[in-house]
């Protein structure tokens, strides 16, 4: 607080009304003196507040640095370890897989022995005798039901009876100069077969027969063809798609 003694000034004494002027000036320049003090002094309460205000808020950024960073050490630590265990079940399965492969191979090895039962030669084409590499057959499909074999050359169709597997006989075998029958599927009581016109590379084409039935006037008969590309690779799509 600030304490300011003024003398007594008698206006009708000579003299005195300067000393009142001084007195005042004075005055006003303790007062204006004392105000810049207590500012000067507000302002540096302020700061020092400010000041702890920021190293409060470091500390703080700080301790949340450190936990964002221990949070994501933990976090990373956690994924190398179950990684690191995935890998290891990966590993013990593999290797129970490969044992039981091994331990099946062995046992079939031992158990199953196979013997030459009979052989059939055929035709690659019409009017010929069985030759190597004539591509005779070259996909198969079994109804087992029948017990039949469709086996489908470069160029032919054979149906072959496996009734006796000793002594399997030819039923039919079809036969064709400009078609190579690429692939063989039976499905039910029909047979798919895919071609592929040999004089004209991007023609190809689907047939479907009935499976074959001696008690039919045609055997083998086709209830369906369809023109454009028939590949082999969709054979088992034109099965589930196509009405017959």
């Amino acid at each position: 607080m600030l304490v300011v003694n003024i003398p007594y000034i008698d206006p009708s004494r000579p003299g005195d009304g300067k000393r009142m002027i001084s007195v005042c000036v004075i005055y006003f320049a303790v007062i204006q003196i004392h105000c810049f003090v207590f500012l000067c002094c507000n302002a540096y309460i302020l700061l020092k507040i400010a000041a702890a205000v920021a190293v409060v808020a470091a500390v703080v950024v700080l301790v949340l640095v450190v936990a964002v960073v221990v949070v994501a050490v933990v976090v990373v630590v956690v994924v190398l370890v179950v990684v690191a265990a995935a890998v290891a079940v990966a590993a013990a399965v593999v290797a129970v897989v490969v044992v039981l492969e091994v331990v099946v191979v062995v046992v079939v090895a031992v158990v199953v022995v196979l013997s030459h039962v009979s052989t059939i030669y055929l035709p690659s084409a019409d009017g010929q005798k069985p030759a190597l590499f004539g591509n005779a057959v070259e996909q198969i499909a079994y109804d087992p039901h029948q017990k039949l074999i469709y086996a489908a050359g470069s160029r032919v169709l054979h149906v072959i009876n496996a009734t006796n597997p000793v002594a399997m006989a030819t039923e039919i075998s079809v036969y064709s100069d400009h078609d190579d029958f690429t692939d063989i599927e039976l499905c039910g009581d029909r047979v798919f077969l895919t071609l592929r016109n040999l004089t004209d590379k991007m023609s190809s084409y689907l047939r479907v027969y009935k499976t074959y039935n001696t008690t039919r006037q045609d055997p083998l008969e086709m209830v369906l063809q369809t023109e454009g590309m028939a590949s082999p690779l969709f054979l088992p799509f034109y099965m589930t798609r196509i009405p017959y």
